[in-house]
């Protein structure tokens, strides 16, 4: 896949989450730039931001960073897991 195809990909499927966010189905935690090494080896554009979305239906989260489209998991999914943990905790004890 060339390299502006695959960006073009990641952009629809940005606006696929927050289409989806809209609706109520998924929550958008947070948004990250990634570096600049990774915007010039990749040719994103400056404006571009990974999504950390989370599915309360599914208990699942997600992000558009490189990492979890390979591996299903990222430093950025790891560091909201253990908040959303600590809240799903506290609300099973109310």
């Amino acid at each position: 896949m060339s390299n502006d195809l695959f960006v073009k990909a990641l952009m629809l499927q940005q606006k696929i989450k927050f289409l989806r966010a809209m609706k109520g189905e998924v929550v958008i935690i947070r948004r990250f730039k990634p570096s600049e090494k990774t915007k010039k080896q990749l040719n994103l554009p400056n404006d571009f931001m990974y999504v950390v979305v989370y599915n309360p239906k599914t208990k699942k989260l997600s992000c558009d960073c490189f990492g979890f489209l390979r591996w299903k998991k990222c430093k950025h999914t790891e560091y909201f897991r253990s908040f959303i943990q600590e809240l799903e905790k506290n609300e099973n004890t109310n």
